[in-house]
């Protein structure tokens, strides 16, 4: 376990060789709870690549066909 602790003015600093390890970037979101008196939960909450495509993939998005199209409507549109 490391102690290294930086609190400013408010915030708190994770050492840029624990960052690196979690593979936090700049921007990502952290959710942080109270444990135990003293104690500090700190979660990274940035999804996997395979989390961000099940999400993709459970709300597809519109293409902007309103519905079925027959045959006869796509060969009129190119006359």
């Amino acid at each position: 376990m490391k102690k290294i602790t930086k609190y400013i003015r408010g915030k708190i600093y994770i050492p840029k060789m624990i960052a690196e390890e979690l593979g936090l970037e700049e921007g990502d979101r952290v959710e942080i709870t109270v444990s135990k008196p003293k104690t500090l939960i700190i979660r990274l909450l940035k999804e996997t690549p395979d989390e961000v495509l099940e999400k993709l993939l459970e709300e597809p998005l519109e293409i902007g066909v309103p519905g079925r199209i027959e045959r006869r409507e796509i060969y009129e549109n190119l006359r």
